[in-house]
């Protein structure tokens, strides 16, 4: 924790500077979430908002360098305001109760703007993101899950989705080449968040997969293989492997589930 007039952790100031200058990351957008939902931010009490480009919009601090700051240069303040350092949850749901539409993280004056931890969110947006990042990871890590058999458990997929203008949502996977089943391809799922962050930061995987716009969903091999919503295309595919990125040459068999094996799931 800091050890000025504000109890913070700097965890959250770092997870938010990576969220903001890589938007389009699943796990920077994890990390910032557990870390929203875990510490503290400077807010004011009662909540108040400033105008910002034509919304209401309440300031919270991330880091009390950047309070200082926003202090030092406002003006017209409302009076009798306390700042606290308070869990982001209880600033977060208390604010959702008003009619302030959007939270802006370390507001700057307009000399400062560029320091890397400023954002805007539309309120209702943000419950949004914070809802689907976790419960993603809370389904994925819960006991319940951890301990299940591998054909029930949700896993991490990795998936590519498009819409025709004519039709149903398709999803597209990306593949691996498996030495067991002749060079064969399989679709790579994760039971837990370290195996995937293997599988994403390895460039040859996970650059390509987001220069290509991939996006994360949290599924059971009963959704894979039969999606109560659109279609989903294996092509070439010969089955899934779970946690590729931690497995060898001469054990895949002991990973790879082929379609034939999940022919039975319903």
């Amino acid at each position: 924790m800091t050890t000025g007039k504000f109890e913070l952790s700097p965890e959250l100031d770092q997870r938010l500077r990576d969220s903001v200058s890589n938007q389009d990351d699943f796990l920077d957008s994890v990390g910032f979430v557990l870390a929203l939902l875990n510490f503290n931010v400077i807010a004011p009490n009662p909540l108040f908002s400033v105008g910002v480009g034509g919304h209401d919009v309440l300031p919270i601090f991330t880091a009390e360098s950047d309070w200082d700051t926003f202090m030092a240069n406002a003006s017209e303040l409302p009076e009798n305001v306390n700042w606290l350092a308070v869990p982001f949850t209880v600033v977060f749901n208390a604010v959702l109760q008003t009619p302030i539409d959007s939270i802006g993280f370390n507001i700057k004056t307009s000399q400062n703007q560029e320091t890397g931890n400023l954002y805007y969110f539309d309120k209702d947006k943000m419950r949004e993101f914070i809802d689907i990042h976790a419960k993603l990871v809370n389904d994925l890590m819960s006991d319940e899950n951890q301990s299940a058999d591998r054909l029930d458990k949700i896993y991490l997929v990795p998936v590519y989705i498009g819409s025709p203008s004519y039709g149903e949502i398709f999803r597209l996977f990306p593949t691996l080449a498996s030495h067991n089943y002749n060079d064969k391809e399989v679709i790579p799922i994760f039971d837990n968040v370290q195996s995937f962050a293997r599988w994403y930061r390895y460039p040859d995987f996970g650059e390509a997969f987001k220069k290509n716009k991939g996006q994360i969903r949290g599924m059971r091999l009963k959704e894979l293989i039969h999606p109560s919503l659109g279609e989903n295309q294996f092509g070439n595919a010969v089955g899934v492997v779970i946690n590729p990125m931690e497995i060898g040459a001469d054990n895949q068999e002991d990973f790879i589930l082929t379609w034939d094996a999940l022919k039975d799931i319903k």
